[in-house]
């Protein structure tokens, strides 16, 4: 991380978090990602202290900082997030989402009208040129359940060939949320 990111590291932690003491980027734990850096960071006045002696926050961990310098984030300490991953896909305007791929055939009308629940008109119209049906849902950093699991299991049980994946798509320009 160069000195003017560095300095713009420190800007986002002391002015964009709510701080009430003055907090510093430590220069040694950066880390470069392929969009961002991530560093550890504490107050000023603990910089020279051990790590175990300096004050912990709960719910929070390292500064995520675009390579730019124009987004910031901390990383929240939810075990096994990937908060890097997510940080990343924002600064992207990507977003994970569920898609459930249906092999649409004559045969499975009746049973595919019966679990996605709709009349052959609406069922036909969800066709695509390949002959699929696709049902998707948006896919949050915490979500590891769809509804579309459920679809997906009725659909295994009835022998209608299916695949729930998680894809990636853009979406609108983040507007810093």
């Amino acid at each position: 991380m160069n000195i003017k990111l560095y300095d713009k590291a420190n800007y986002w932690l002391n002015n964009a978090f709510g701080f009430e003491e003055e907090m510093i980027v430590l220069k040694d734990s950066n880390k470069e990602h392929k969009h961002c850096y991530s560093s550890s960071w504490c107050k000023l006045s603990e910089m020279n202290l051990p790590r175990s002696e300096r004050t912990q926050w709960i719910g929070i961990g390292k500064l995520m900082i675009s390579k730019n310098g124009e987004r910031a984030e901390l990383q929240g300490s939810f075990p096994g997030i990937d908060w890097v991953y997510h940080f990343e896909n924002k600064l992207l305007n990507l977003e994970d989402y569920w898609s459930l791929e249906i092999l649409y055939s004559k045969e499975n009308l009746s049973k595919l009208k019966s679990i996605l629940d709709c009349t052959t008109p609406e069922l036909l119209k969800m066709v695509n040129s390949e002959n699929k049906i696709i049902l998707t849902e948006s896919k949050a950093w915490n979500n590891h359940y769809t509804e579309l699991e459920n679809i997906n299991t009725d659909l295994n049980n009835a022998g209608i060939q299916c695949e729930l994946i998680i894809k990636k798509r853009k979406t609108a320009a983040n507007n810093g949320d």
